[in-house]
């Protein structure tokens, strides 16, 4: 009688274990999301182990890496196809001079197309493979990082309530309230608000998204500076090897951003660009994150 219970449990699991597996599976091939954390954790997990980053594999990994590609690439497939149809009809409408009223003005005319970050990068990536990682790129660089930054935006304006009364007024002022609007909230009047800008550069200049870093040299190169007693005499970096740098606390050097460098000052940007290498919480060089301008 035990052995028959036993057996009858066994099995009981057995077909627990493959409900379990099949509801991963569902779960994956359906939910983008799903994928894109479990591909996300994979990654981490292989950064942690360095060298022996390959032990980070298996099944579920390879499945939601599938999920996460196949997903862009049918958003890259649209976009490229929508692109071609709007091309073949502007060249048809410029011929005949004409817009008729009834054709899709999004299709036909492309100065009142919507923005579409796919649509924009088609052209200037025919390989589809390149422009899928590019935006893929996007979509986990602007993720977490987006709410880290918002998140600490909050944090510090709540912990400077005169800092924010003046935002507050800069906003009102500059684009008006929802009734009397003075002009339209658009990446290029964002991006000409200067006490906004002011406000996000001081809060990524102190809580930069990635606080460390790191580039491997892939040929025999010299950094300018560095070396010696003062740091200031030249150091020889072999290929292969991993130069490693500290953003965080770049940013608050006393002898780049003066004395109060641990402070939340948005001042501290009037009269100052938010570029040079002083300042890199999207670093820097061919690597350069692509959110940089967004």
């Amino acid at each position: 009688m035990r052995e028959k219970e036993l057996l009858l449990a066994g099995e009981e699991n057995k077909k627990k274990k493959k409900r379990g597996i099949w509801a991963n599976y569902q779960l994956i091939m359906t939910d983008f999301g799903t994928a894109f954390d479990i591909a996300l954790d994979y990654v981490a997990l292989r950064l942690k182990l360095g060298r022996l980053w390959f032990l980070a594999d298996g099944f579920w990994f390879r499945l939601a890496c599938w999920k996460v590609k196949s997903y862009a690439d049918n958003y890259i497939r649209e976009a490229a196809l929508h692109a071609e149809e709007a091309a073949k009809n502007r060249a048809q409408y410029k011929e005949k001079g004409v817009l008729p009223q009834d054709t899709d003005p999004e299709v036909a005319d492309p100065d009142t197309r919507r923005y579409g970050l796919i649509s924009e990068l088609v052209g200037s990536y025919p390989n589809k493979i390149a422009l899928r990682n590019q935006v893929m790129q996007l979509l986990v660089a602007g993720r977490d990082t987006t709410a880290a930054t918002l998140t600490w935006t909050l944090i510090l304006l709540d912990a400077h309530p005169l800092i924010f009364d003046r935002l507050q007024t800069t906003i009102i002022e500059y684009f008006g309230i929802p009734s009397h609007p003075v002009r339209p909230v658009t990446f290029e009047t964002l991006k000409s608000c200067n006490y906004l800008q002011w406000v996000i550069s001081e809060v990524v200049r102190l809580y930069p998204t990635g606080p460390l870093n790191a580039r491997k040299a892939i040929v025999n190169t010299v950094l300018p500076m560095g070396g010696g007693g003062d740091s200031k005499a030249p150091v020889a970096v072999k290929a292969g090897t991993t130069v490693a740098y500290n953003t965080y606390l770049l940013h608050r050097r006393e002898e780049l951003w003066g004395e109060d460098s641990w402070s939340f000052n948005p001042e501290r940007w009037e009269g100052r660009k938010a570029s040079g290498w002083e300042y890199i919480p999207f670093h820097g060089g061919p690597q350069t994150c692509l959110g940089r301008k967004l």
